[in-house]
């Protein structure tokens, strides 16, 4: 079951109406989603106050990545200069050639997989009817020794995704074909930062 937004988990913003549909999970604003004009690195949709309240773009985008541009491959005889393999669309690097690279070597640095599951650890899923954060709590209270372990293991995912983003803002950094710099290098930012 969806949940409404009842707002940003980033920024506090609140959803702008409280009228909820007939499903009673979602108000009709949060009920329509938009895609990230990013979408095609970061996948992300969300309702479109919560774009708003990021300057259009996700939590994501806006942290980590700013605006970026996308063009259409002019042809398959136009391969990404990274992977070498005809792509459809490309991200523009902001370098002063205007380079581009194809969508999937630009995510290849962000890619994360999902983070550890507690089920994996041994707490049962939680049925259509049940909370998860219900289903967490009770387990973490009866075997308190997995949910510990489960814990544990999302601390190093954690770490993990930290390296991960350092390691992405550097493969960034640089445009991958002239080497110029990019707003990832730090040097030139061309986006506000928002803080967690």
């Amino acid at each position: 079951m969806a949940v409404c937004y009842p707002k940003c988990a980033w920024c506090s913003t609140e959803c702008p109406q409280d009228v909820l549909d007939s499903n009673d999970s979602l108000c009709t604003t949060c009920s329509r989603v938009t895609r990230c004009p990013n979408f095609l690195v970061c996948d992300a949709a969300c309702p479109q106050w919560a774009l708003d309240c990021h300057g259009g773009r996700c939590h994501d985008c806006t942290v980590q990545l700013g605006p970026l541009t996308f063009r259409e491959a002019s042809s398959a005889d136009d391969p990404c200069p990274v992977c070498l393999e005809a792509a459809p669309w490309r991200v523009q690097m902001t370098c002063e050639g205007k380079h581009d690279v194809c969508v999937a070597c630009f995510r290849t640095p962000w890619k994360r997989e999902p983070g550890p599951q507690p089920e994996a650890f041994g707490c049962p899923c939680a049925s259509d009817e049940e909370d998860e954060d219900d289903v967490i709590e009770q387990w973490s209270e009866t075997h308190p020794t997995q949910y510990r372990r489960w814990g544990d293991a999302c601390d190093r995912d954690e770490a993990r995704g930290d390296e991960q983003r350092a390691g992405a803002e550097q493969a960034l950094a640089r445009c991958p074909v002239c080497r110029g710099g990019s707003p990832w290098d730090g040097g030139n930012v061309t986006w506000k930062r928002v803080s967690k």
